[in-house]
């Protein structure tokens, strides 16, 4: 889809050069991973793959944020989605009853005319989307393990810092876009 594919495209702010969070969060990954004999130059060299690794990281994060929320279209519209009530605290949901949302039945409705299958083909574009974020997410996994394994001084511990940093922004971003 569209959307996704831009989200994707598109490197937010806090993942630029020019951000001070992120040359404070790569200063403190740097100067934790290089030695006394670093040069410079291969200092800009970790950097740049640091923050090759960050956008990676940022892109699968986005995939799997996409991959829940159509996980969460195909349940409604099969009718195994479990809805939580507020006051009681129980499960309802419904076998029988399936219900596509909106947006999946407007981009389907867009593109085919044809209403008397409506739920086939609203299953068929869901389980097709969702088959193709898992596609691009083992492409961005396999791309990212490359270049942690290439990477001097990568470890889980700067994985987890850089994780960290883009939950905290990929969040506040996503709350931004919401309200």
């Amino acid at each position: 889809m569209k959307e996704i594919k831009d989200q994707l495209e598109m490197i937010p702010g806090y993942l630029t050069k020019k951000n001070k969070s992120f040359k404070e969060m790569m200063h403190q990954i740097l100067s934790s991973i290089t030695t006394t004999t670093t040069t410079e130059e291969k200092s800009n060299n970790n950097a740049n793959e640091l923050r090759r690794i960050a956008i990676l990281i940022y892109k699968i994060m986005v995939i799997q944020s996409y991959r829940y929320l159509w996980k969460n279209y195909l349940k409604s519209g099969t009718g195994q989605l479990f809805i939580r009530s507020k006051t009681k605290q129980k499960l309802f949901y419904s076998i029988t009853l399936p219900i596509w949302p909106n947006e999946v039945k407007r981009i389907v409705l867009a593109n085919n005319k044809n209403k008397i299958n409506e739920n086939d083909i609203c299953l068929k574009f869901v389980n097709d989307q969702l088959y193709g974020m898992q596609h691009q997410l083992k492409e961005y996994e396999k791309e990212l393990n490359i270049q942690a394994t290439n990477c001097e001084g990568y470890s889980p511990s700067v994985h987890e810092i850089i994780m960290e940093y883009i939950e905290q922004n990929i969040n506040s971003s996503f709350r931004r876009k919401i309200a």
